[in-house]
């Protein structure tokens, strides 16, 4: 099926092609002198038949191959802004949350200074905070982005990984 989507246009004009020649010769008509051509003594094996399938295929083909790259460079150029977008996001929440985070702080050493909390609580707290940063920058540095999809209409990640 991928090979289909692949070659449509080669198919299209190797069916079209094909049917001209069993036409043509269902009638014995000659193709050669219908497209203006210059063989029409090429009688033996009627290569001309050959000929004006072979050029329609091959201009098929060549039509596949740009379209096939037209493609490719459009999915590639959405994929940059996609990540690109996505690293600006990134950006942002890493920023919001790394100031929220430092604002934590503030309160954790509050919290040690009045004894609020015992020492294994702030460890924790500590734990916390370093884990949420170390996530935040290994997203921010990825390149390669997995979602996973939560419920209808939201995404999530799943993975993020370097190139």
């Amino acid at each position: 099926m991928m090979w289909i989507k692949l070659h449509k246009y080669t198919l299209v004009t190797a069916a079209l092609s094909a049917f001209a020649v069993l036409v043509a010769r269902q009638w014995d008509y000659d193709l050669w002198e219908a497209v203006g051509g210059a063989l029409t003594n090429f009688d033996l094996l009627r290569g001309h038949e050959i000929i004006f399938f072979g050029f329609f295929v091959v201009v098929g083909y060549v039509m596949d191959v740009h379209h096939r790259r037209k493609r490719h460079r459009l999915l590639r150029t959405l994929s940059e802004e996609r990540l690109q977008a996505m690293k600006s996001t990134m950006t942002t929440v890493h920023d919001i949350v790394n100031n929220a985070l430092n604002t934590l702080q503030i309160f954790r050493l509050e919290a040690q200074q009045s004894a609020a909390l015992s020492p294994d609580s702030i460890r924790q707290f500590d734990s916390v905070i370093f884990d949420t940063a170390e996530r935040l920058k290994d997203i921010q540095d990825s390149d390669v982005f997995v979602l996973n999809k939560i419920s209808e209409g939201l995404v999530g990640l799943r993975e993020c990984r370097r190139a």
